[in-house]
């Protein structure tokens, strides 16, 4: 078989799982790699629904907006915007649990509101010995307790709030009841965000009398839920969709369990396959990588658990190879040095790229927090109002400066002048 032959059944091997993963029948699990399609996929299911008004709809679950707005934009570019309307829904995790499980149950008055994150508004942490805003502070929330509030994840601090706690005369104990007391008293003006409503949702879908009111809507305007990137839901998502398949509803769960990005708010990949296994015996999975090139999948299958083979590369077949740059970092300033050169680590790189003849627009350099890359310096601006203010304007009036330069001064700037 000619290379080219192979890559030719590689693909349509590939294509076989899509297909497969479009038509499989509810309840089901599709383990999928990464490039593997998982947006067209479960676009492309949505896309088989008849054009005719149905009594039942879909909903598309997502956790973020980007792979929400791209699942709508694939619906209308294929001439198909009903499916963007009741009785279909496309949104995030958050938006519908607020829509479906929170929102319906909660009083007109005071307007009940959902916010990103608790520094949407300001509020702060008073009665203390000092104020902190309350988006500092992480929630957890143990779903075998049917708890409204939850604990703060301590060790989820960040630097600046640990120093600020640690100095405080106050107890943690006290700066909790404090914390609890000041989440309780903003949810009371009707304002939520993510960690509230999967407190609400989990005690509405518990309590019989709440259920009742709210499974039957669901139950008719839904004939399927799926869930994107199912690996970053939390034990508190999880246990609000194991109490949904336990009501009848039909769930389609899609991810990759080696990826999880919101390991801070509590996802478990693991408890995933736990789930999972109750859904479907018989996972559908997509092994075949529509980006990624053999040595990467190669690379990836050694940093995940468990012994599965690489992932299939589909459409590359490029080898060029991952390299590792040692690095020192200078005694001074933030420059980073090519230990075996002594050369500049960025110009060490492209370098390697020209070498490898990769083309600029297809290089990318990254650094951890503010670091500084090539061009101007970025200072770390104090803390003072005043002086932040000052710095951002310096920043502002930099010729050169780049786009998250100005993005980072503009939002201090905004800090400083509106709180």
């Amino acid at each position: 078989m000619t290379s080219a032959e192979q890559k030719r059944a590689l693909r349509e091997a590939a294509e076989a799982q899509q297909q497969a993963a479009v038509t499989v029948t509810a309840p089901a699990f599709v383990p999928a790699c990464p490039g593997a399609g998982k947006t067209y996929v479960i676009t492309s299911r949505h896309l088989q629904s008849p054009r005719r008004l149905l009594r039942k709809g879909r909903a598309l679950i997502s956790f973020t907006r980007v792979a929400r707005d791209q699942m709508t934009r694939r619906c209308r570019q294929a001439g198909r915007a009903d499916l963007v309307q009741a009785p279909h829904f496309i949104g995030t995790l958050d938006s519908f649990l607020w829509e479906f499980l929170v929102k319906p149950l909660r009083k007109a008055d005071p307007v009940p509101r959902l916010l990103e994150s608790w520094a949407s508004v300001k509020a702060l942490v008073e009665g203390v010995d000092r104020e902190i805003s309350l988006h500092r502070f992480h929630m957890t929330l143990d779903p075998s307790h049917n708890s409204a509030h939850g604990k703060v994840a301590w060790d989820k601090l960040d630097y600046d709030t640990r120093q600020l706690i640690d100095a405080s005369s106050c107890s943690r104990s006290v700066w909790e009841e404090k914390i609890l007391a000041t989440r309780k008293s903003w949810c009371e003006q009707g304002y939520f965000t993510g960690h509230e409503v999967r407190a609400v949702a989990l005690w509405n879908l518990r309590n019989a009398e709440a259920a009742a009111a709210l499974l039957p809507p669901l139950q008719s305007r839904f004939a399927e839920i799926i869930v994107d990137e199912a690996q970053d839901c939390s034990a508190a998502d999880l246990a609000i969709l194991q109490l949904l398949h336990d009501a009848g509803l039909p769930l389609v769960l899609v991810g990759d369990p080696d990826q999880a990005i919101y390991a801070w708010r509590g996802a478990e990949p693991q408890a995933l396959g736990a789930f999972a296994a109750r859904l479907s015996p018989t996972p559908h999975r997509l092994t075949g990588n529509w980006r990624s090139s053999p040595v990467i999948c190669r690379l990836a299958a050694t940093l995940r658990t468990g012994q599965r083979p690489p992932d299939t590369s589909v459409m590359r077949d490029d080898n060029i190879p991952v390299l590792l740059l040692p690095t020192l970092f200078a005694a001074t300033g933030s420059r980073h040095i090519h230990a075996p050169t002594g050369t500049g680590i960025v110009d060490a790189f492209r370098t390697l790229t020209e070498e490898y003849a990769v083309p600029a627009q297809d290089c990318l350099v990254t650094a951890y927090k503010y670091a500084t890359l090539p061009g101007i310096s970025r200072e770390k601006p104090n803390t003072n109002a005043i002086t932040s203010l000052a710095w951002a304007r310096t920043v502002a009036h930099t010729p050169g400066a780049s786009g998250d330069d100005l993005a980072r001064a503009c939002a201090i700037a905004v800090r400083a002048l509106f709180g």
